[in-house]
């Protein structure tokens, strides 16, 4: 009996073991341990290092989880920032991928379906890094700003999920606001922002003469650096109705096509478009990002500046002409002349 006893438990806690099969999402393939349920929606390991999720299943994952810790990016695959980041990240998955209070895990937020998530947890670029504490009932979330290394982001997450540190210890790599600190107001700005469906009717049924247009990204350094220039330079055009200063967000899914078709490739492109020249009355602008020039350069475009220098060049172009031609015939005076005085000293001999 006490051998059948002792089988017994050993098949009770061989029980607590269970081995998952890879599924058609990736996901098992690994033992789960003993603390960890059969319902538990994340795995002790994955066949990948860093755990994909999406708008199908980010809540279920996430807030139905028992572990400590879920850290979740928040990226774009045409992001180069990301792309740097995605091998670190996924040295870090690995380092993690059989522990069983942490999850590494990514959302691809550049797609339609996902872009929720972006506004619902204050993503306003790529990549961010967020960490979520599901086992503690807390929906707080921590964003990692530290050196982007497997060293830094292991402090962060050792620091605030394993052990008496996840207690004791204040969050890192946190920025805490005070409570009662109020958000500045968003000045009003007299940049038109245009989506794909009111960028024809804008730019070319409106009846403007000239609409400038900087596709940007919200995550964008340069970007950032140029907006309040370019809003000076709204406001300094706002008198004149047929000039127009807009902008595109690049970063929108539902664009994707409107910057392919315009030839964007980076951020923040500048183009002024002429509606009365067509397409081929496209301009981009590469001076520098100075108020300065840029109204300097739609004054030349679009106020009659462009066309007056033009019809002084052709009136130099005309009178340097005329001096050539002058010049001509009084040299064939001069000849002419010289040839009648020969004929006439010949005559005289």
């Amino acid at each position: 009996m006490r051998v059948c006893g002792f089988f017994l438990i050993l098949v009770a806690s061989c029980a607590a073991v269970t081995f998952h099969p890879v599924d058609e999402k990736g996901r098992g393939g690994v033992y789960t341990e003993d603390s960890v349920e059969a319902s538990e929606p994340f795995v002790t390991a994955t066949s990948k290092p860093v755990y994909t999720l999406d708008h199908t299943n980010f809540d279920r994952m996430v807030s139905g989880t028992k572990r400590a810790c879920v850290l979740v990016k928040f990226y774009a695959p045409w992001c180069g920032h990301c792309k740097r980041l995605a091998p670190v990240y996924e040295e870090l998955g690995e380092k993690y991928r059989s522990n069983r209070a942490i999850v590494i895990a990514e959302i691809d937020g550049s797609t339609t379906e996902n872009r929720p998530f972006m506004s619902r947890f204050g993503i306003r670029g790529y990549p961010t890094m967020k960490l979520f504490k599901p086992a503690s009932g807390s929906k707080d979330t921590l964003e990692f700003r530290g050196s982007r290394t497997v060293e830094a982001l292991s402090a962060f997450l050792e620091a605030n999920c394993l052990g008496d540190n996840a207690l004791k210890l204040p969050p890192v790599e946190m920025e805490k606001k005070p409570a009662t600190e109020e958000k500045p107001k968003e000045k009003e700005s007299s940049v038109l922002s245009l989506t794909d469906q009111t960028f024809p009717r804008v730019v070319w049924e409106g009846g403007h003469t000239c609409v400038m247009v900087m596709f940007f990204a919200p995550w964008c350094g340069h970007c950032k650096r140029m907006e309040p220039t370019y809003a000076e330079v709204a406001a300094a055009f706002k008198a004149q109705p047929e000039i127009v200063i807009a902008r595109v967000d690049g970063n929108e899914a539902a664009h994707r096509s409107l910057l392919k078709e315009q030839g964007v490739r980076g951020f923040p492109t500048v183009k002024l478009f002429r509606p009365a020249l067509g397409v081929d009355g496209t301009l981009e602008y590469r001076g520098p990002r100075t108020k300065e020039d840029i109204s300097a350069y739609l004054e030349t475009h679009c106020t009659g500046k462009e066309e007056k220098e033009k019809e002084e060049e052709e009136r130099e172009e005309e009178e340097e002409e005329e001096e050539e031609v002058e010049k001509e015939v009084e040299k064939e005076e001069e000849e002419e002349e010289e040839e009648v005085e020969k004929e006439v000293e010949k005559e005289e001999e």
